[in-house]
């Protein structure tokens, strides 16, 4: 793995802290509002219905509090540059978008009630899908205590807070797996 900037990784960090200070400034104080999250792009139980696909990326840029956005954030510093180094800025990028969208896709296929959800976590677990692909790929070495701990605690966390979507992280999870070894197996045969 070589040792380069992750712009892209910085570039997605920038965004979601700007979409939260813009979510601030429109909010005006207090706890944000559920009108205000869906008018800036959060998705609900009928955003395929409605064909507001723009939302299924959108969401993934917003976040409901200062810890969500904390948390969502260190996780991406964490696990983002090391799949940028390996994969490369855009096909990167493009395993981020597709675990978000697959991950909010995932949500709202699979909510029984009316909900609107944003966040980054769909396609955070695509990073971890992610790098668990580039693993058993070889391709990267992280020991498996990492997969077992962040999945562990996704689990616990989940299981304790009615307020995460586990149908997102699912979703990017599989997404992140998914895209990544074939987008891997795709640039390992241009190298040959």
């Amino acid at each position: 793995m070589s040792e380069q900037t992750p712009w892209v990784t910085y570039l997605l960090l920038a965004l979601n802290v700007v979409m939260f200070v813009i979510t601030i400034a429109m909010n005006g104080g207090g706890d944000f509002t559920t009108r205000l999250l869906y008018d800036l792009g959060a998705v609900t139980n009928d955003t395929l219905e409605r064909h507001d696909y723009w939302r299924l990326v959108a969401a993934a840029f917003l976040h409901g509090s200062f810890l969500h956005i904390f948390m969502n954030m260190i996780c991406l510093v964490q696990w983002g540059p090391p799949v940028e180094a390996r994969m490369g800025p855009l096909p990167y990028l493009a395993i981020y978008l597709i675990s978000a969208v697959a991950g909010t896709t995932t949500s709202i296929l699979l909510h029984g009630e009316p909900f609107i959800s944003v966040g980054a976590s769909g396609a955070l677990s695509g990073l971890v899908g992610a790098l668990l692909a580039l693993s058993l790929l070889g391709q990267i070495g992280i020991s498996s205590q990492f997969f077992v701990s962040i999945i562990g605690l996704n689990v616990v966390i989940m299981a304790t807070s009615s307020q995460i979507d586990w149908m997102s992280h699912l979703g990017g999870f599989i997404a992140g797996l998914i895209a990544t070894t074939v987008l891997a197996k795709v640039l390992h045969r241009r190298e040959i």
